[in-house]
């Protein structure tokens, strides 16, 4: 775990007291809960009062390494059981999705945006995957610069956002109350890990177990899209090499 400097400690208190009065407001808002309403004091307060820069060190830690050890303290509570009902279909799912995100993402990003081939690659990544990690990941073995890094990491995270207020309300209005399915929506679309668990944690516990395992497919495929793409870049630049 990385360590906690000086000018982190600011941030973490601000998190740590976000976090405290998510807590005690959800027992008067039952049907959100605390990582709901957590989330979305998050949205409105780090816009506002604590959009200064003297909090961002320690809210970028809090918003790391804290949550990476709760997702694994939530593994210990999820029973074979609930891992099996994923099955092959879940897998294939994951697969399917992250394939044609990948692919939509990159014929948009060239034929419609006309983005450089390195930017939609960041955005297939960060959009299939998880967020930020991922564009992090592929950045390097593609030869993006710090520029089309920053801007696909911020697209990326505006649209998770989006998503975060509007797949609770569709989501229950377009498969009803298969808390499976809706585990599969969020947890096979929404990007970074904390959105996931915020966006699934609108519906119910219960999705925010299916949503995270779904979600957890697709972290462990990061290696694999980022030797495609890695691969991906060096045939395109042997071709350009070899059209010169």
């Amino acid at each position: 775990m990385m360590k906690i400097k000086s000018n982190m400690i600011s941030g973490i208190i601000a998190t740590l007291i976000l976090s405290a009065i998510a807590k005690l407001l959800s027992p008067f808002l039952p049907s959100l809960g605390a990582e709901a309403i957590a989330m979305l004091l998050g949205i409105i307060l780090g816009n506002t009062v604590l959009s200064r820069a003297s909090f961002a060190p320690g809210m970028k830690w809090a918003e790391k390494y804290p949550i990476e050890v709760g997702i694994a303290l939530m593994g210990l509570t999820v029973t074979l059981k609930t891992i099996e009902s994923l099955g092959i279909n879940g897998i294939l799912f994951i697969l399917i999705q992250m394939t044609l995100t990948i692919v939509v993402v990159l014929y948009m990003g060239g034929r419609i945006f006309k983005v450089s081939n390195q930017a939609a690659m960041l955005m297939g990544a960060g959009n299939a995957v998880c967020g930020s990690s991922a564009i992090a990941s592929v950045a390097p073995v593609i030869g993006a610069t710090d520029d089309q890094r920053r801007t696909t990491v911020a697209t990326v995270s505006l649209a998770g956002v989006v998503l975060l207020l509007v797949l609770p309300v569709l989501g229950p209005q377009i498969l009803g109350n298969n808390n499976l399915l809706l585990g599969a929506l969020v947890g096979g679309i929404v990007q970074s890990v904390g959105q996931v668990v915020g966006t699934a944690a609108l519906i119910n516990p219960t999705v925010v177990t299916y949503a995270t395992l779904f979600k957890m497919l697709r972290v462990i495929l990061l290696t694999v899209v980022v030797l495609v793409f890695a691969r991906t870049a060096q045939k395109s630049q042997e071709w350009q090499v070899h059209l010169k």
